[in-house]
């Protein structure tokens, strides 16, 4: 794992993020708000933006936030280290997502996972470090 993590912000343009993916050799890139990371974008929805950006629009289709919940569970659902650790909800297309999470991996899995689901705008997460949570108690 790389020390240099790439990063880019919410405003950083599409252009950009390509020259990033590009330039590093890299296939995913945090992106940060106020040093908080708030999402990732992907070569996927590089690509998936890139495609819809010349679609008309109504050629879109839009999936209903249950769908888009039911897809994120469903996938959840697959993998142990993400059953049972967190809550999702979902309201047009922004996943919130709450509870804890073990290792800054499973964190980062999570968010990986959750991007991927067709209908995901953006990614709240809410949860804590478990460490941090029975500090609280």
């Amino acid at each position: 794992m790389s020390k240099n993590v790439i990063t880019v912000t919410e405003n950083t343009s599409i252009n950009e993020i390509a020259n990033l993916f590009k330039r590093h050799n890299i296939k995913r890139v945090p992106v940060l708000r106020n040093d908080h990371m708030i999402g990732i974008v992907s070569r996927t929805n590089l690509v998936e933006a890139l495609a819809n950006a010349s679609k008309p629009l109504s050629d879109s289709v839009f999936i209903d936030d249950a769908t888009v919940r039911a897809k994120i569970l469903q996938a959840m659902n697959q993998e142990d280290w993400a059953v049972g650790s967190c809550a999702v909800s979902v309201f047009h297309g922004i996943v919130t997502i709450n509870g804890i999470y073990h290792s800054e991996a499973d964190r980062i899995a999570l968010f990986v996972l959750v991007e991927n689901v067709p209908g995901v705008r953006e990614i709240d997460d809410r949860r804590m470090l478990l460490e941090s949570a029975y500090s609280m108690v």
